[in-house]
C-alpha cells in the first residue's frame, strides 16, 4: 500500500517451480539475494463488529459513482492498520452499496471483488472509471 502522496507503480512477479524451491532459483546472480534480510511483523489492532457496521453504514450514505474510487482507496488501507483479512474492505463496499440500494454500485463492487480477490482472466483489466460493466 502506498501511504505516500506520490503515485507509484508496483510490479508483482509470480514464479512457478516444480519440486523443492530455493530463493536463489529466481535470481540470475545469486549475489542479488540478501540472505540476511530482516523480517518483521507489525502488530495490528483488532477491529470490532460494531466498528465494521459503523463503517458500512457511513459508507452507504456517501457511496456513488463519483465517490467509488475514493472509497476503495480509503477502505483498502484498513487491513494494514487493523487485524482484518484483505477481502474485508471489498465486502464492506458491497454491503454499503446494498444498504444504499444502488444496483449500479453493487454490480461494480462485486466485479471489483471478483477481479482483486477471487479470480481474473489472463489479460483481463479492471478500471474504476468504466461504468459499462
Amino acid at each position: 500500500m502506498n501511504f505516500g502522496l506520490k503515485s507509484r507503480m508496483f510490479l508483482c512477479l509470480d514464479f512457478m517451480h516444480e519440486g523443492e524451491f530455493e530463493y536463489t532459483d529466481i535470481f540470475v546472480a545469486p549475489s542479488s539475494l540478501d540472505p540476511y534480510r530482516n523480517s518483521f511483523h507489525i502488530k495490528r489492532e483488532p477491529f470490532s463488529d460494531i466498528n465494521k457496521k459503523e463503517v458500512i453504514a457511513a459508507t452507504s450514505k456517501i457511496i456513488n459513482r463519483f465517490t467509488f474510487k475514493d472509497i476503495i482507496f480509503a477502505l483498502s488501507k484498513y487491513h494494514f492498520i487493523y487485524d482484518l483479512p484483505v477481502s474485508s474492505c471489498y465486502d464492506w463496499i458491497i454491503s454499503a452499496a446494498e444498504q444504499a440500494n444502488n444496483g449500479e454500485i453493487i454490480k461494480k463492487a462485486k466485479s471489483l471483488r471478483r477481479y482483486l480477490i477471487e479470480k481474473r482472466d489472463m489479460g483481463e483489466r479492471y478500471t474504476t472509471n468504466d461504468w459499462n460493466v
